[in-house]
């Protein structure tokens, strides 16, 4: 009779390991879907800013390093607090 029950038991843990690989694999192809949605949107508002190659380059480095300054202002300003 625990053999029957202890068989059943893996079975049902068997079956529930399957299900979750299978979600796990559904969620990576939802993951990298989104993921290329995300590019697609980003390449269609990047296209309809009629900028150069080189202007977009130049744009991003110089938003890129402005994302330093911001950060330490905002240590500056926790800084003073105390």
């Amino acid at each position: 009779m625990a053999t029957i029950k202890t068989n059943k038991a893996r079975q049902e843990v068997e079956k529930a390991r399957l299900k979750l690989v299978e979600q796990q694999s559904r969620l990576r192809e939802l993951e990298a879907k989104q993921t290329e949605c995300e590019n697609l949107e980003i390449v269609d508002m990047v296209r309809g800013m009629s900028i150069s190659i080189d202007d977009l380059a130049t744009l991003l480095q110089s938003l890129k390093g402005e994302t330093a300054p911001v950060t330490d202002q905002a240590e500056e300003m926790e800084g003073h607090d105390q």
